[in-house]
């Protein structure tokens, strides 16, 4: 089976845990399965879990009888289990939602069928769930793997099979799984093929293989199929072309080595092309029996593979371990043939799995592995958590991997760490978080003084020497006899101060007052200390005793003793009729120091007859003075509210003062009425002072203090006081003060008053609230003022403050919209309309966002929270473009502590209208997406595309008339506040135009017309346009010159005067775009300057032109000349025709140069060939003789004969070309006078004559009479 392609596909199917907001109907939510809500709110506390089915993805029977039967059990940390139809599963309809605690719960479902009457496991599944919290609902697909039923019987298999080649023959092979047992071959030809095949029920593998018979190649399908009893699979399976292509199985075996656990005999082998493993498998083995060393594992993946990347994953045999374990071979395997089996050369791949544990104080806390490993293979990354008892806490830094061997990631849950190759133990040290203290316990007491039964101790610890930060604590102490044990602290309250603790004793005294004592200590030790040394000490008081007058000293009178730095109180104790302290007469000494300058003891009056000091360490003694006086007495009636209580251990005082300011100094007498601490709203105090006689007028002060640490007062006058006892009721009315508060913060004020008077309210809200504007109310009033204190004045009536706190306010007001003509409703034109409010301008920082009940209505947003100093506003809304538009207003607002009504917003979209353009099209886009309108200040991008060989005109994209930014074919422009029109123009032409010089002209030439000629080739064959301007001077415009033109050539072409055509080729040429392009040209026109010479004429000749030519020519062109002698008598000079100092060669008489970029002068000689003499004269004497006539004797000589002597005679000789030379008898003639002599002596005289081209001669000879003439 090596060239099929296995694809093991574990048959499964997908639940959804699903989480959403309250549904009042069908889902809508595209991201979300749709399902029917039960619509109800979780319990308080609580969350909801929903389970969905998703469709099936495997080759199971169309209908599987009762598969939405379910049975549940979620399990979390700390959290009891829950169990959903255990014992008697339940269908899908009773799991729309399941209430949970909050918490990270991982859920293990079991599917089951229901055949007979009787339930049946047929799939099974886990998935962790997102964190519940109370309120939401969570949602979450797990993934359940079927197994067929264990109950025999016959199912039928249904397979169909097409294929859109030809020549194409193959098998279908359905084989149970594991090996063993019958398979069921079917052979296939002609398609589409079909069929049945009756099994018994159970689990097989298909291989499917097709083979085109034209190339060899194949193609497959390799997959699991479930057989259920009386029930059809059905198999459709469709091949084209693109599926045949080489295949290649891939086999081999594992082993595996592990220790602290042990596995399932099941393995799924996996193949990928990255070694990363994030691609889609190419094939896939699952079920592998490694445990069997005869099996093998088997996958085919592409021929041509260039690398496979192996994955083997296992599963614990203990089922609550719920991760697999995962070993991936490092190494590739490669050199994969075109197709066949590739299976003997990989080696036995080991899977070595090490344990996992744990040394720590279990008593203390616990290490939780995720997916409760016990083991891992090498390279998994663990994850683990190290949980603490609830009375105990992790030390920090001490959670180590291999005591600290093994990297560690995370300094708090989770951590995790990298398998390595051997077993791992995890490391934490867990302390206690509570510390027990325990000590001594010593006493010091005066003589006579006893203590009550220890039981009423007390061993209070601190974190302050003063004593004002107690240990909150977790259980006191216990003292008994002369120990204390059982004190519990928190060790985060002792590592916060340093591990110190400052210790207060209170004791009972058998007075039945408390007296205390101090001691600290240093805790050192992890969780314990003991033997704590702690004391108190009790000093004694002597009071001051005047017999016959009266009693000062201790108050209260019960009070025996006092403790070092207890306020003391003293005051009168009894006194005699008609006497009263004295209060400047009040001292206290120190017992046991006689010196007078260090023995007192300060004193502070505390009001009437009553003083206070702090006791020092060691008795004291006190004194004082007593004087006559009379009584006022009578009876105080006091109403006040329950909520006032009198403060433990105070009393009703009621003083006389002696000045109306009531200032202590000003005490004349006070009196002290013991009540009950709570309990009772009205009473009756008798009550009497005494004051000194005929004092006249004293000014009376009643005080209770309340456990408030309030003092409540009431004032009287009594006059005309001499020396009788006066009788005085006085009523007292206190008023109660309470509140009510809606929201998180606190009202403090004291909790009664006495009418008139004024009243502090202190508002404190908690972090991130506000006291509501306007909702301080006293009594039906609002309270104004800036902040917080707020003061009232007291009515004379019980009163109540209500007070309002807020955390956010609510922002509304309307979303209207500005959108383009083209969307005519709003609610057609958009949906899914947003208004969203940031804190920050950047709009990244969300505050709240809600959604338009319908497009371009109200919106409110409740839950701004306050104190935001700017918040900026966006309105989103999807078009029906399906585009998502955003617009951000301008400005911010404020939110402060009232609501903001009335802010409304304005969305702005205007419309993008491009028109159809002819040869190109434009589209408008933003973020990739088709765009007909835009929002201020989105960049829109406009592609251009022409038709083929067009282009956009440069500048003619225009947004509304203005020109567009960009280059090529993409443009961008920021969408302004209007609706905008795109316009543009392409073009597939370019005007190439410019002036047209002719320069320079020579002296008379003359032209008559001229033409402008473009060619896209520089061999100027393929023509692009004419231009005739008629004038040689001037503009050429060539108007269809094609776009892009790579390179382009000119030739300019004028009419001379003599019908000959000027022809100028400039050499470089230019290339075209899209933007019209201005080019000069220029046709250069020299001069040929022709010689006028004796002997000839020196002609040159043009092609179709007539006759006479003018004398010109354009550079690089071929020149003719023509050399004319005037007659037989006239050669050209050789190499005396020359072109500007340059010779010309010869051809027959005709002559070639190629004409230079300037005038040119032509210059020849002729030279005669004439050789003939005009005559002679002989000169004797006077006497001149002429001859002129001669006997031509051929071969060029002549000759004359004369009879007469000549004796030194002058020879004149005359020629007929004055430039031909004379030699006489071999001597040049040079002059006119040469003396010659004729006679018989000298019979001969010859004369030859040289023609001017020096090479033709003729020869004359003067014979003396008779004498013959010839050739001598």
């Amino acid at each position: 089976m090596g060239k099929y392609m296995k694809k093991w596909l574990k048959a499964s199917f997908s639940l959804n845990l699903v989480c959403a907001a309250l549904f009042l109907g069908a889902c809508s939510d595209p991201f979300k399965p749709d399902y029917a809500s039960g619509g109800n709110t979780p319990p308080d506390g609580m969350g909801f879990v929903s389970l969905v089915p998703s469709p099936q993805k495997t080759l199971v029977p169309d209908q599987l009888p009762g598969i939405f039967s379910y049975s549940l059990v979620f399990t979390a940390a700390n959290k009891a289990p829950v169990h959903i139809g255990e014992g008697n599963p339940v269908p899908f309809s009773s799991l729309v939602e399941i209430p949970l605690e909050p918490a990270t719960w991982t859920v293990e479902l079991t599917a089951w069928q229901k055949v007979s009457g009787v339930f049946h496991e047929s799939g099974s599944g886990t998935g962790l769930l997102p964190a519940l919290i109370a309120g939401a609902h969570v949602w979450k697909s797990i993934d359940v793997s079927y197994f067929p039923l264990n109950s025999g019987g016959i199912g039928i298999f249904e397979y169909s099979v097409s294929c859109t080649k030809s020549d194409v023959s193959g098998t279908l092979v359905l084989s149970p799984y594991p090996a063993g047992g019958i398979s069921y071959p079917v052979n296939l030809a002609g398609f589409p093929a079909s069929g049945t095949l009756s099994v018994p029920a159970g689990q097989y593998t298909l291989a499917l293989t097709l083979t085109d018979s034209a190339t060899g190649k194949t193609a497959g399908e390799y997959t699991a199929v479930h057989i259920y009893p009386g029930l059809k699979t059905r198999g459709d399976f469709a091949f084209d072309n693109s599926r045949f292509t080489g295949i290649v199985s891939l086999a081999g075996k594992l082993s595996t080595s592990v220790s602290g656990t042990n596995l399932s005999n099941s393995v799924e082998v996996r193949a990928y092309s990255d070694s990363a493993r994030q691609t889609s498998p190419l094939g896939i083995f699952s079920n592998y029996n490694y445990t069997n060393a005869q099996a093998e594992w088997i996958l085919s993946v592409p021929a041509g593979t260039p690398q496979v990347y192996l994955r083997f994953i296992a599963s614990d045999s203990d089922t609550a371990v719920t991760l697999p374990y995962i070993y991936d071979p490092p190494v590739p395997i490669t050199n994969i043939p075109a197709e066949g089996l590739y299976g003997g050369a990989l080696p036995v791949y080991t899977m070595t799995i090490n344990s996992i544990g744990a040394s720590i104080d279990t008593s203390r806390g616990s290490i939780v592995i995720a997916g409760s490993r016990k083991a891992a293979a090498i390279g998994e990354r663990i994850t683990f958590n190290a949980n603490p008892q609830p009375d105990s806490f992790l030390a920090s830094g001490t959670v180590k991997v291999n005591n600290g061997s093994v990297a560690l990631t995370g300094a708090s849950n989770p951590y995790s760490f990298t398998m390595p190759a051997e077993p791992v133990s995890i490391s934490a040290k867990f302390l206690s978080s509570e510390y027990t203290l325990s000590g001594t316990l010593g006493t010091t007491l005066p003589s006579g003084f006893a203590l009550a039964a220890m039981d009423y101790a007390l061993v209070t610890a601190y974190k302050d020497a003063a004593h004002l930060l107690p240990y909150s604590g977790i259980s006191p102490a216990v003292p008994a006899a002369t120990a204390w044990t059982g004190m519990k602290i928190t060790y985060s309250e002792l590592a916060a101060n340093g591990m110190k603790v400052y210790f207060g004793i209170k004791l009972k005294g058998a007075d039945g007052f408390d007296y205390l004592g101090k001691g600290s200590a240093d805790i050192a030790a992890e969780n314990e200390t003991s033997g704590i040394p702690l004391a108190a000490t009790v000093y004694h008081i002597t009071n001051y005793v005047d017999a016959g007058r009266g009693t000062f000293g201790l108050f209260p009178a019960a009070k025996k003793g006092a403790y070092e730095g207890e306020p003391v109180t003293l005051d009168v104790l009894s006194s005699v009729s008609g006497y009263y302290l004295d209060p400047g007469s009040v001292k206290v000494t120190k017992t046991a120091d006689l010196n007078p300058l260090t023995n007192t003891v300060p004193v502070t009056p505390a009001g009437g007859t009553a003083f206070t000091f702090i006791m020092p360490s060691e008795d004291v003694t006190l004194s004082a003075n007593f004087y006559s006086s009379v009584k006022i007495s009578g009876n105080l009636g006091i109403t006040k509210p329950l909520a006032v209580t009198l403060k433990s251990g105070a009393n009703i005082m009621v003083a006389a003062y002696s000045s109306a300011g009531r200032n202590d100094a000003d005490i004349l007498s006070a009196s002290y009425y013991s009540r009950t601490a709570s309990g009772w709203t009205s009473d009756t105090v008798q009550w009497g002072l005494d004051v000194p006689a005929n004092a006249g007028t004293v000014y009376i002060r009643a005080v209770m203090t309340g456990d408030d640490n309030y003092r409540y007062q009431k004032d009287d006058v009594v006059s005309g006081i001499g020396t009788v006892n006066i009788n005085r009721n006085i009523s007292w009315t206190v008023r109660g003060i309470t509140h009510t508060i809606t929201g998180n913060g606190s009202l403090h004020h004291r909790p009664a008053a006495n009418p008139g008077e004024d009243v502090t309210i202190t508002v404190t809200p908690e972090a991130n609230w506000g006291l509501k504007p306007g909702s301080l109310i006293v009594s039906n009033t609002s309270i104004s003022g800036a902040a917080s204190p707020y003061t009232f004045v007291m009515q004379d009536q019980d009163t109540v403050i209500t007070a309002v706190f807020i955390d956010r306010v609510t922002v509304s007001g309307t979303v209207s919209y500005d959108i383009p003509a083209s969307m005519t409703s709003p609610a057609s034109a958009f949906t899914n309309v947003k208004a969203a409010a940031y804190r920050d301008e950047g709009r990244t920082s969300l505050v709240e966002e809600v959604t338009l009940a319908s497009p371009f209505t109200a919106y409110s947003m409740p839950n701004i929270l306050i104190n935001i100093p700017n918040l900026y506003f966006t309105i989103t809304a999807t078009g029906s473009d399906n585009y998502q538009y955003v617009y951000k207003p301008a400005g911010s607002i404020p939110v402060v502590l009232s609501n903001i009504t009335a802010h409304n917003l304005s969305m702005e979209v205007y419309g993008i209208t491009i028109g159809e353009f002819d040869h190109g099209v434009i589209a408008a886009s933003k973020d990739e997406v088709s765009r007909p309108a835009a929002t201020p200040g989105d960049t829109v991008t406009l592609t251009v595309t022409p038709e083929t060989n067009w282009g956009l005109k440069p500048g003619s994209l225009t947004v509304t008339g203005s020109s567009v930014s960009g280059s090529g074919l993409v443009y961008t422009f920021i969408m302004p506040s209007l609706d905008v029109s795109v316009g543009a123009e392409f073009i597939d032409r370019v005007t190439v135009s410019g002036n047209l010089t002719v320069s320079p002209l020579p002296a008379g030439v003359t032209l008559s017309s001229v033409k402008v000629e473009a060619f896209s080739d520089s061999s100027r064959s393929s023509s692009l346009g004419v231009y005739n301007p008629g004038s040689v001077s001037g503009t050429y415009i060539l108007n269809s010159i094609p776009i892009n033109t790579a390179a382009l050539y000119f030739t300019i072409t004028a009419v001379g005067g003599d019908g000959y055509e000027y022809i100028s080729k400039p050499a470089a040429p230019i290339a075209t775009a899209l933007d019209d392009v201005t080019q000069n040209l220029t046709m250069t026109i020299y001069g040929i300057t022709l010689p006028a010479v004796t002997g000839g004429t020196v002609t040159m000749s043009k092609p179709a032109a007539s006759s006479p030519y003018q004398p010109a020519a354009n550079p690089g062109e071929t020149i003719t000349l023509t050399v004319t002698p005037d007659d037989a008598n006239w050669v050209l000079k050789p190499d005396s025709l020359t072109v500007t100092g340059t010779s010309v060669l010869e051809s027959s008489l005709v002559y070639t140069f190629t004409m230079p970029s300037q005038d040119v002068i032509v210059w020849a000689e002729f030279v005669s060939t004439n050789a003939l003499l005009a005559g002679f004269t002989l000169t004797a004497g006077d006497t001149p003789t002429t001859f002129s006539v001669f006997t031509d004797n051929g071969g060029g000589t002549y000759s004359v004969s004369i009879t007469d002597d000549y004796v030194d005679a002058v020879l004149t000789v005359s020629l007929q070309n004055a430039n031909a030379s004379i030699e006489v008898d071999e001597v040049p003639y040079t002059s006119n006078d040469m003396i010659v002599t004729l006679n018989d002596s000298n019979p001969r005289i010859t004369i030859v004559v040289t023609a001017q081209d020096g090479s033709t001669t003729r020869t004359y000879y003067i014979n003396k009479s008779q004498a013959e003439i010839g050739n001598d």
